[in-house]
């Protein structure tokens, strides 16, 4: 009985940590990706925060996988600003050739803003969209 009480201790131990920190974000700058349920769009990109107020959005690649239907693949980037319990779409780019295209790549920013920037997210959409990959701001 002893042992039991032991193991199950320590379930519950090893639970609580896992539903304090779910893996879902880092409070790092860093790489971020995603591929669309689909498999039709794959996206990344490094996002790098200078302030709370601020983000760079560098190395944006998204590439349309095919399979030649016509929907072209689409990278969203999203803010959720502090305060705010959800996330904010605030650009995107796209594969705008289709599968015989070289995929998009390019920069850009978000910011200054007015309000600080908790998270910065991205999606990748083809014929539907993936979940949110995202990153903590460190300067918050």
């Amino acid at each position: 009985m002893h042992k039991l009480k032991a193991v199950l201790g320590a379930l519950a131990v090893t639970g609580a940590a896992i539903l304090a920190n779910p893996g879902t974000s880092a409070a790092v700058d860093g790489a971020l990706s995603a591929t669309s349920p689909d498999g039709g769009a794959y996206g990344s990109v490094y996002a790098d925060f200078t302030s709370p107020f601020y983000v760079n959005i560098n190395s944006i690649y998204i590439n349309d996988r095919c399979p030649g239907d016509g929907v072209r693949a689409v990278i969203r980037f999203h803010v959720r600003y502090n305060g705010d319990a959800h996330f904010t779409q605030v650009g995107s780019r796209e594969d705008a050739g289709g599968c015989e295209s070289d995929p998009y790549r390019g920069a850009t920013h978000w910011g200054p803003t007015n309000r600080k920037i908790n998270d910065f997210g991205i999606t990748v959409c083809s014929t539907n969209c993936s979940g949110m990959t995202y990153r903590d701001n460190p300067h918050n």
